[in-house]
């Protein structure tokens, strides 16, 4: 019975090391849950609120992104699937539906009586996946601090949601605060230890996320090339479609040209490379929430809908990954300079061409000055 209890920690240099059926499953729940949130956001566009609601997607998106955390870097850690760790993960799965299945409405409301329900079945799900994990000496303080501050903080949640009202200040600032409590949980809880996470796996896991991400890009690029079909095609609507393939493609390009700075042997260096990718999927879906509003509005300037996601997305990559890299100095102010080109073009409310050509111009950069991986030499890695 004993051994049906306790989750062991994985080997962190195992080889061949890839994501689960069971976390791909896990995955389309979060796709389900970003799309959603990615299209309120656009429809506020549309509607000439996009910087009043800018802060309700970023808040919704890294909720969402934290309940992905959990269970991704638990899972590279301990994630032995046996019948009960399946039956947990189904658990957290069911509870991201139901927080997911509200994303659009607490977009609107910010009211989440259904969605603390969703959050607590997902949250209390994996203190007890950490409680699981207390069984072996090893880990036994690690996993009850986990276990111990994932309860604390939903205790926190429910004040919140008791104590105020939905999308008032003080609403907002819990919110704020509870997420606070929720970030500070795991460098609490490991005390400056490195718990036997997978790098090649976690780099596959949010290499993963950042597709789906990109995914809304595509499909909103796909809004454009309906143009195509009817009696009479639109091409200067499926041009849109055009430019925001190339965008995305960009994007995609640019991320995974070059290997992950995520460094086994340092964990603050973990921590700042786990959570900087935060803003930097969230700017990435608020590049589709952009392509969306200029596919259904061919006339009106992406200006600071693409303009803003645009240099936040390559300043974060220049910044999460080419810096740990040796590299010349055109290499090095490549993305810098990119970014800030983004950003002029926001500034000065160019239209979604402008923004396909810069992406153009850098993807012609990116393959002339970087024509593989192997001609930079990593400075930290495994």
């Amino acid at each position: 019975m004993h051994r049906r209890v306790v989750l062991a920690a994985r080997d962190p240099a195992e080889a061949h090391r890839a994501s689960t059926p069971l976390e791909l499953l896990f995955d389309l729940v979060i796709v389900i849950a970003i799309a959603a949130v990615t299209a309120a956001f656009h429809h506020a566009l549309a509607e000439g609120h996009g910087a009043e609601a800018l802060p309700r997607f970023l808040l919704l998106f890294v909720t969402i992104w934290w309940a992905w955390m959990g269970v991704t870097w638990f899972a590279s850690a301990f994630g032995q699937e046996d019948a009960l760790y399946k039956l947990l993960v189904g658990t957290i799965m069911t509870g991201a539906l139901i927080f997911a299945a509200g994303a659009g409405s607490f977009f609107t409301t910010m009211d989440l009586s259904w969605g603390l329900l969703g959050w607590s079945v997902m949250r209390l799900a994996l203190a007890i996946l950490w409680l699981r994990v207390a069984q072996q000496a090893d880990y036994r303080t690690v996993a009850l601090r986990f276990a111990g501050g994932i309860i604390a903080a939903q205790a926190a949640w429910f004040v919140l949601y008791f104590s105020t009202v939905p999308a008032s200040g003080a609403a907002f600032a819990g919110t704020l605060l509870c997420l606070a409590i929720e970030f500070a949980v795991p460098a609490w809880a490991q005390g400056g230890r490195l718990l036997p996470w997978h790098r090649a796996h976690l780099s596959e896991r949010y290499g993963l996320l950042m597709l789906i991400v990109l995914g809304e890009g595509l499909l909103a690029a796909s809004f454009g090339f309906r143009a195509l079909y009817g009696t009479a095609p639109d091409l200067a609507v499926a041009a849109t479609g055009l430019a925001g393939v190339i965008i995305v493609f960009t994007l995609w390009w640019v991320y995974f040209d070059r290997d992950h700075d995520l460094d086994r042997q340092s964990p603050l260096r973990a921590f700042l490379w786990g959570y900087g990718h935060a803003p930097l999927f969230a700017a990435v879906a608020l590049v589709g929430a952009g392509l969306a509003f200029v596919a259904e509005h061919p006339g009106h300037a992406a200006g600071w809908a693409l303009g803003g996601p645009l240099a936040t997305a390559f300043a974060l990559i220049w910044v999460l990954q080419d810096r740990a890299f040796i590299m010349s100095r055109a290499q090095a102010l490549l993305l810098p300079i990119a970014a800030l080109a983004f950003a002029l073009a926001g500034a000065v409310s160019a239209g979604v061409l402008t923004f396909a050509a810069l992406s153009v111009l850098l993807l012609a950069g990116r393959i002339l000055l970087f024509p593989s991986k192997t001609d930079s030499q990593e400075v930290t890695h495994d």
